[in-house]
């Protein structure tokens, strides 16, 4: 198990690095380099503004694997953030080589890449080196992004299109759930696992119902979670009284 956690963690490192060189490879194309940090023909001058920003793209990670209760064979829910400039249509999709899907294409030992463009929340799903990934990709409307990042914020949101809010959504969700819960998260933790195999059980916990939802599946696996138990709780004090009066 720690071994395939170091894994997980070289493989996001790795994805963080493919899409910032990205980034520089659409901002060459598109002409926006001089907007990046050190970018621009004898950009060597480095100002406040450049040293506040960082190269173009973030890696973020949400859902299960965030909140520290993935299996074994989980897919990694992971969001690419990238700057004003950046189109998903023309740059995170297709097969030229300053788009991201060509680029991880390219790469020896990224499999089962699949697209998938046209879903309510644009995702490739692929296989790098050996585990599984759900990216999406949101844009923002920024030329660069700062070093302070701050998705959960609300000026994240300006300006960006439905689908990068849609995109943004699953790790607002889940900083907005891990920001509720006290510290330590081990019941936490151990209750959203037991709620995860219920869920599974009845059908309401696949990947399918989460992209539909904007990446919202934790949240709505809680409210369905509270309406059986409240059910529960209904059945059990019925039964207590029934028990009482007999």
């Amino acid at each position: 198990a720690p071994l395939r956690a170091q894994l997980r963690e070289e493989i996001l490192g790795r994805l963080d690095a493919l899409a910032n060189e990205w980034v520089r490879r659409v901002a060459a194309v598109v002409g926006y380099s001089d907007a990046l940090p050190g970018g621009g023909a004898g950009n060597s001058t480095s100002n406040s503004s450049s040293n506040s920003s960082i190269g173009g793209a973030a890696i973020f990670t949400f859902g299960s694997y965030r909140l520290g209760v993935h299996g074994p064979g989980a897919d990694i829910d992971t969001l690419c953030v990238g700057p004003c400039f950046v189109e998903r249509a023309a740059h995170f999709f297709g097969d030229e080589p300053h788009c991201f899907q060509r680029m991880l294409s390219d790469l020896p030992d990224c499999a089962e890449l699949q697209p998938v463009p046209d879903s309510f929340v644009p995702v490739i799903k692929m296989r790098l080196g050996g585990i599984s990934i759900d990216l999406l990709y949101a844009k923002l409307s920024v030329p660069t992004l700062p070093r302070d990042l701050n998705i959960a914020a609300p000026s994240t949101l300006r300006g960006a299109d439905d689908q990068s809010v849609r995109s943004l959504n699953g790790c607002r969700v889940t900083d907005t759930i891990l920001a509720e819960v006290p510290p330590p998260p081990l019941a936490f933790r151990a209750a959203l696992r037991f709620i995860k195999l219920w869920a599974e059980r009845r059908g309401v916990s696949d990947i399918e119902m989460e992209m539909e939802m904007g990446g919202g599946g934790e949240r709505e696996r809680e409210k369905v979670f509270e309406r059986e138990r409240n059910k529960l709780k209904t059945h059990f004090f019925q039964k207590k009284n029934f028990k009482k009066n007999s």
